[in-house]
């Protein structure tokens, strides 16, 4: 077995995989690395990209459902994610309030549960 990363070139290869599906909207700087077995057929993927991740919105109690505040760090978080790049941001919903506002702003439910996954290998805090 050997692991090595593909080119953007080579991701022809991962037809039949699971990131078959994704590569086509993936942001560029995205890296794939796969295990191929000993005859060159790819047993195991995993893309590393890289995301802006927005989180920790909180407006005052008497502030809410007036539109101000929420328009102004709207315009500004979307500001910021241009500035880098980023034309899609990753967030998280604590609750259907949150849920609500990010589906009408035309955001779309990711399957599966969200981790932080540390590099080093250590446990991160809850």
């Amino acid at each position: 077995m050997r692991t090595l990363e593909l080119t953007r070139a080579e991701w022809g290869r991962l037809a039949g995989t699971p990131l078959e599906a994704v590569t086509a909207g993936l942001p560029a700087d995205t890296r794939v690395v796969v295990v191929e077995d000993d005859a060159g057929a790819i047993v195991g993927e995993w893309a590393c990209i890289r995301y802006v991740h927005v989180e920790g919105i909180w407006i005052a109690e008497a502030h809410r459902r007036t539109g101000s505040v929420q328009g102004r760090l709207l315009r500004a978080m979307r500001q910021v994610a241009r500035s880098w790049g980023a034309n899609v941001v990753l967030t998280g919903a604590l609750d259907d309030d949150v849920a609500g506002y990010i589906t009408r702003l035309g955001g779309a439910r990711i399957p599966g549960d969200a981790f932080a996954f540390p590099v080093e290998a250590r446990r991160c805090r809850s």
